[in-house]
């Protein structure tokens, strides 16, 4: 978080086991509560859904120093209903190790 109390948000996303394909969103500054309307897509196919997690870690930019990891949160991927839009709405956890997702 910044002096001002605010924070530079954005998301590094990527599917987990593999961490191949990694996607970031882009920076939303001063704001404690960012909307992002971004999309991303990761081609995997339907029969190894089950198998995989989207993991979204939040960092908070700072422009002199090392970005700040702010949280993360695992999503796996075969509890999501693909035919409807899902909306998620969880606190981020604490990252659980220092592991960057970039």
């Amino acid at each position: 978080m910044d002096r001002n109390g605010m924070s530079d948000p954005y998301v590094k996303l990527c599917i987990l086991p593999e961490r191949k394909q990694k996607y970031e969103t882009k920076i939303i500054r001063n704001t404690l509560n960012p909307i992002y309307n971004e999309t991303f897509l990761f081609p995997i196919p339907f029969n190894e859904l089950q198998s995989k997690t989207l993991l979204l870690t939040v960092y908070d930019y700072d422009r002199l120093s090392k970005d700040d990891r702010v949280g993360q949160l695992l999503i796996p991927l075969g509890s999501i209903d693909f035919g409807t839009t899902t909306e998620i709405c969880q606190r981020l956890c604490k990252p659980e190790n220092d592991d960057d997702v970039s």
